[in-house]
């Protein structure tokens, strides 16, 4: 896993390389593309294990990426993107209670929760500009997509009451893989200020809440 954001790189600098002398210059737009999720992540796929990723939030106020985009000045254009996330929680209080016997509701224990999380994505978008010979071009944009979590969840600092007999442990530690589905619809503006820059602002739901922006050159 550790190898997987480099080759993601790789073949999206491939990509975009292989494809420019089928599709000729300036058909291809290479670009780094950030996220600032606006709250918490929301995907879908079937809840397994302990990680809790409505939970957490980003680790970083931009969630950087990579994306190309082919015929990127056209009406329609089709964009393949690799984002790195990075999310998380806590550390958190909580409290465990007693459920069975003569002493059921009282504290069991307590102990502080944290929790991490990191995806590598792939999302596919078509994006349609509503206008075509413009510099300045409103747009709005569909995809979906597949995130791989890597998660963490840690439960350090515990005390047990007295009523619990017998050795508890002090920290419990699980890690889990998870996979999701990534669902994006986008709005904004693309921006052509030069003949090879292209630049990409705009905002809606990618798994959320969120404004991105894009900036790039073309092929």
């Amino acid at each position: 896993m550790k190898r997987a954001p480099f080759y993601g790189i790789l073949a999206i600098i491939l990509l975009s390389v292989a494809a420019t002398p089928v599709l000729g210059q300036g058909k291809v737009a290479i670009m780094f593309d950030g996220v600032t999720p606006v709250g918490n992540m929301n995907f879908f796929g079937r809840t397994t294990g302990v990680t809790d990723l409505g939970a957490m939030k980003p680790s970083n106020v931009l969630l950087p990426g990579l994306e190309v985009r082919v015929h990127p000045k056209g009406r329609a254009s089709l964009g393949v993107g690799y984002p790195r996330w990075s999310l998380k929680s806590g550390p958190e209080p909580r409290e465990d209670r007693i459920v069975n016997g003569p002493n059921a509701g009282e504290i069991a224990c307590t102990y502080n929760l944290t929790q991490k999380a990191d995806a590598n994505v792939v999302v596919g978008t078509v994006y349609v500009n509503l206008t075509r010979n413009d510099k300045i071009r409103p747009f709005i944009g569909a995809g979906a997509g597949y995130a791989s979590f890597r998660s963490a969840v840690d439960l350090t600092d515990h005390w047990w009451s007295p009523l619990i007999v017998g050795s508890r442990p002090k920290e419990v530690h699980y890690r889990e893989t998870l996979q999701r589905v990534v669902i994006k619809g986008v709005g904004g503006l693309n921006i052509y200020p030069a003949k090879r820059v292209f630049l990409s602002i705009g905002g809606g739901y990618i798994s959320g809440p969120a404004v991105n922006f894009g900036a790039g050159i073309t092929f």
